[in-house]
């Protein structure tokens, strides 16, 4: 797999996989462009989630204002739908918290289920489709399954349930009798 070196506005060189690159410039956020890539290290995903380098892109990931990718942030990304960006995120960590403060569950650990629009599975089908045709090596090499192995849920659950955690005092835990269902809307689902 070649790699695209890239000098920041510091003169840092961030090194990017032609995968990442084209699906970052088609439209996806920085998080889903690594699942696609392949990307299956949740220290991965929380270090891109919090602008640290990452050591396996070496991709240091800077201030907006910096950043050479730079993209209105309007923009939300193609195939998690903004899921995985700021301000959806965030919304949805104030409401899980909102939810849970006001019922003042007293168990000491919650798990989070997520129900996404169908839009979504189409759009990782298109994706991959898309790269099976313009990156077939990057298919087999990363990707055997033809499938993207950290969907948008567990990418969600490793980079932002330990903020939830933090701010309603529990631990997450995949096995745990307090169920968070989010079920996230995507008005044009129909269209799509």
């Amino acid at each position: 797999m070649s790699e695209l070196q890239v000098p920041d506005l510091n003169g840092t060189v961030q090194v990017h996989s032609e995968v990442y690159e084209k699906l970052y410039n088609l439209g996806c956020c920085g998080m889903c462009s690594m699942r696609y890539d392949g990307e299956t290290k949740v220290e991965h995903f929380r270090a891109f989630q919090q602008n640290i380098v990452d050591r396996k892109h070496c991709t240091q990931i800077l201030s907006e204002t910096e950043n050479h990718l730079k993209r209105p942030a309007n923009n939300a990304c193609i195939a998690c739908l903004g899921m995985l960006q700021p301000p959806m995120c965030d919304k949805i960590i104030d409401k899980i918290v909102e939810a849970v403060t006001k019922e003042d569950y007293d168990n000491p650990s919650f798990n989070i289920a997520f129900t996404l629009p169908v839009s979504f599975y189409l759009r990782a089908h298109a994706l991959l489709v898309l790269l099976a045709d313009s990156h077939p090596e990057h298919i087999r090499a990363r990707l055997p399954l033809s499938l993207v192995t950290v969907g948008v849920k567990d990418a969600w659950k490793y980079v932002f349930a330990p903020q939830v955690a933090e701010r309603i005092n529990k631990t997450f835990d995949n096995e745990s009798d307090l169920k968070i269902q989010v079920d996230i809307q995507y008005e044009d689902d129909h269209a799509e």
